[in-house]
């Protein structure tokens, strides 16, 4: 997710709501397999997860029926 700004050649990096958000989208379209990538990815770049990143993640497992992931 991180990207490339074109101008000043820096890379930023996605904060914890790119990342609520993507991993929303993911888990409402019943990817949460893709949705736990992203999770890891999150993790790997230091951003702590939040409340509202939990309630996402366990609320899309339970609707694609995999409990074991929420």
């Amino acid at each position: 997710m991180k990207y490339k700004c074109l101008v000043s050649g820096s890379s930023t990096a996605p904060d914890i709501f790119a990342y609520n958000s993507l991993i929303h989208v993911l888990c409402m379209f019943g990817k949460s397999k893709d949705a736990l990538v992203v999770w890891n990815e999150m993790e790997v770049s230091g951003n702590e997860p939040d409340n509202s990143m939990y309630h996402i993640l366990i609320q899309g497992s339970c609707k694609s029926y995999q409990m074991d992931h929420g």
